[in-house]
């Protein structure tokens, strides 16, 4: 007589069971890498910052930290672009040939934009900003809950938003609104 092998019942709701609960620590993974990503990429914004506002103030003259797609041209968005940072001793606005690139960094998990009227941020040799305002970071995810907000103040120093009212999503450091990344 020949025995058939199989699973029965009980293998079977084993396996589910084990299969429910991997796949549920997976998503929670997932969460918990996206949001290490994200805590990086506001630490990594917060020391360019602080980087460019101790050249000004070593170096003696105005610093400026902008996005850029050419490594010249400063731009608004960066959204899959290099943060650089220089001194604009023509102050020009923008990058020439002769202004060597003093540090930089590829943003590459989201998009970000810079609210205020210039599309670069400006530290004078005392530390303090001339193009101070706001930077609204998204991952490429659009998950608000993943936003963050960089403000630079007059001073020169950076801040990062957080969750005031503990619904998992940043308020803006001045509106006090959540961060919505569909309106960037």
């Amino acid at each position: 007589m020949q025995k058939f092998r199989g699973f029965t019942l009980v293998d079977l709701l084993v396996t589910l069971t084990i299969s429910v609960i991997l796949l549920s620590g997976g998503v929670g993974l997932a969460a918990l890498v996206g949001s290490a990503r994200t805590d990086t990429i506001a630490q990594s914004l917060i020391r360019l910052t602080a980087t460019a506002r101790s050249i000004a103030i070593h170096s003696g003259k105005r610093a400026t930290l902008c996005g850029t797609y050419d490594l010249m041209a400063c731009s608004r968005d960066w959204n899959q672009s290099t943060i650089m940072v220089f001194v604009d001793t023509n102050q020009n606005f923008q990058r020439d040939a002769d202004e060597a690139i003093l540090h930089q960094m590829t943003f590459a998990h989201g998009r970000a934009r810079r609210n205020g009227s210039r599309p670069l941020m400006r530290y004078r040799p005392d530390g303090t900003a001339i193009d101070f305002g706001t930077y609204i970071v998204c991952p490429t995810n659009n998950d608000n809950r993943a936003a963050f907000e960089l403000t630079i103040n007059a001073a020169g120093r950076s801040y990062l938003s957080r969750d005031r009212d503990g619904d998992g999503i940043d308020e803006g450091n001045v509106s006090g609104t959540p961060i919505d990344c569909a309106a960037i």
